[in-house]
């Protein structure tokens, strides 16, 4: 039987300290993965609530963390999605985990809402459930998990998400890589391998390429420059190396 049909107490625990014990940005998205793919989703999200809503003023350094793929997400930023996505106007209606494909249960949906649903799923994800973290006086956050296979979003995976949401969302905003509306960091100490990772998308390798040369995975490639690129505060990995040298993280010499 799957672990993801039913929810065992002690190893629920354990994945629960194992997040709340991260004490770097690097080390709580190795094991965010290892609950996402656990849980038998694939990919993660974490952000602030207002993240997604241009027109929200940030006055608070803001919180992303994802291994979606970046490429998917350029797209959805590109698109100008992000003004419509109903995921966080079901939210707002909603005290539990709510699963995607209750959305049109919980809000009536408008023609662009249903625009975000179906470019969803032509970009590949078949299954997705997200769940609010409300902590009053404190920042609020949105904790999602995705799928790129057909999954029944039964009880059992609302209760595990609800029940890590706000230990993960806390580890978070307690690891320090936030980034400011303004889009400086708190923190651009990168390790030797993340700047590896970075001048090799900076000369145009895809993930896989780069890890040929490392001698490392893909996967392993894009944890590295997804934390960089968080640590930038940026969204693009064209705005990445822009911005990269810009700060002079790399050099013109790192590029050619």
């Amino acid at each position: 039987m799957d672990t993801a049909d039913v929810i065992i107490p002690e190893t629920l625990d354990h994945m629960a300290r194992a997040i709340s014990e991260c004490r770097s940005q690097e080390t709580l998205c190795s094991t965010l993965d290892v609950f996402t793919r656990w849980a038998g989703f694939r990919w993660y999200a974490v952000h602030d609530a207002n993240v997604n809503w241009p027109s929200v003023k940030r006055s608070l350094e803001w919180i992303w963390l994802t291994n979606y793929p970046s490429e998917l997400w350029e797209d959805y930023d590109r698109s100008g999605f992000a003004r419509h996505d109903p995921i966080i106007r079901a939210l707002e209606c909603s005290a539990s985990a709510v699963p995607w494909t209750e959305i049109p249960t919980i809000i009536p949906l408008s023609r662009a809402q249903e625009d975000v649903l179906s470019s969803a799923f032509c970009a590949g994800i078949r299954a997705g459930v997200s769940v609010a973290v409300r902590v009053p006086g404190r920042r609020q956050g949105i904790v999602t998990l995705i799928s790129d296979h057909p999954i029944e979003i039964a009880s059992c995976h609302k209760a595990t998400l609800g029940f890590i949401a706000p230990i993960a969302f806390d580890a978070a905003n307690r690891t320090g890589d936030t980034h400011s509306p303004h889009g400086t960091t708190s923190n651009l100490q990168m390790s030797p391998r993340q700047l590896e990772c970075l001048v090799l998308v900076a000369r145009g390798k895809s993930d896989w390429e780069a890890g040929q040369i490392l001698g490392i995975s893909e996967q392993t490639v894009h944890r590295h420059v997804e934390i960089v690129r968080m640590k930038l505060g940026v969204r693009r990995r064209t705005q990445l190396v822009a911005k990269a040298l810009h700060l002079g993280l790399i050099g013109y010499g790192d590029v050619l």
